[in-house]
């Protein structure tokens, strides 16, 4: 008889794991003198989702107001 165990495993990261993950990287290679960059780039993977966010409602703003403008 034979057991066939064969299991798939699926990982699954979100783009807020991805940003904090390479936060990581970058603050441990900045700390450690191993990648001499300003800090703006060690901090870009937290505040990107953040900017991208806001970009967006900022967007769906404008457009309401443009429509709103249109309808008068």
């Amino acid at each position: 008889m034979q057991n066939n165990n064969n299991r798939a495993t699926t990982i699954s990261l979100s783009g807020g794991t991805i940003g904090l993950i390479t936060f990581i990287v970058f603050l441990i290679l900045k700390l450690t003198g191993a990648w001499n960059v300003n800090w703006f780039w060690v901090w870009f993977p937290l505040w990107l989702p953040v900017a991208i966010g806001a970009l967006f409602i900022v967007i769906a703003l404008v457009c309401a107001l443009i429509a709103s403008k249109m309808e008068e």
